[in-house]
């Protein structure tokens, strides 16, 4: 049986909308690895929440990760 399609709209809740945003961000991240791993790719991913803090994943050992944070952090405050 196929599943209808599913209408994608904003959570009213807030706690609600809070799970739903820690599951997802984990889900996100959890892909973001495998990626990485499968496909030898240098991964990153940056996601700000709706309060505006910032989450952050990468597969590299390089410095560009608190590069890009720092960017990225300037660019969400402007």
């Amino acid at each position: 049986m196929v599943r209808g399609k599913t209408v994608i709209e904003k959570i009213e809740n807030t706690t609600s909308r809070q799970v739903t945003f820690s599951k997802r961000k984990g889900g996100l991240f959890k892909k973001a690895r495998e990626l990485g791993v499968l496909c030898d790719a240098q991964v990153g991913v940056l996601l700000f929440s709706n309060t505006g803090r910032l989450y952050d994943y990468s597969n590299s050992n390089t410095g560009y990760t608190t590069l890009y944070r720092s960017i990225c952090l300037s660019i969400y405050l402007s």
